[in-house]
């Protein structure tokens, strides 16, 4: 009974994510994260290359961004970067899928927000704060994605 309805939520959060995703919206930096509408600006003081975290503007800050996302997912810096080289592009695909990815958790930040205002519009409540990488990923470069593979999960985070 219990994984019936731990599977419910996690479905329902899941198609929640997804519909809110889907269904557009202007990209914004949304509160508490870093993402940016605007790609085509680089922070020249933080480094070279950086399309979706312009808004950080130091490069502890960033750092502390990159520490989360191997952390949320479950990677290491290889899985995007070039050790030697930090801005080069040589691994565009990877790249470039963490950068989509970022615009779709920025974009369905946004529209939480949107819908807590319109919900509680005396800030009394939120349906939820924001979503991160690790809503769905939950330290996996991969998200799980039936019950099973989720309680696979959730046991090795109690170990």
């Amino acid at each position: 009974m219990r994984n019936k309805i731990l599977y419910g939520a996690i479905s329902g959060l899941a198609v929640f994510c997804l519909a809110l995703w889907a269904s557009g919206g202007a990209l914004s930096e949304p509160q508490g994260t870093t993402a940016a509408a605007n790609e085509d600006t680089a922070s020249s003081d933080v480094g070279r290359n950086i399309k979706i975290l312009t808004k950080i503007t130091t490069k502890a800050d960033l750092l502390a961004y990159m520490k989360n996302l191997k952390e949320w997912l479950g990677t290491t810096c290889k899985s995007c970067h070039v050790l030697t080289d930090f801005a080069r592009d040589e691994k565009t695909l990877n790249k470039e899928t963490a950068r989509e990815m970022m615009r779709m958790v920025a974009s369905i930040n946004e529209r939480l927000q949107s819908i807590n205002k319109k919900l509680f519009p005396d800030g009394s409540r939120n349906i939820r704060e924001e979503v991160t990488c690790f809503t769905c990923h939950r330290g996996h470069e991969k998200p799980p994605i039936n019950l099973q593979e989720w309680e696979q999960a959730q046991q090795k985070e109690e170990i």
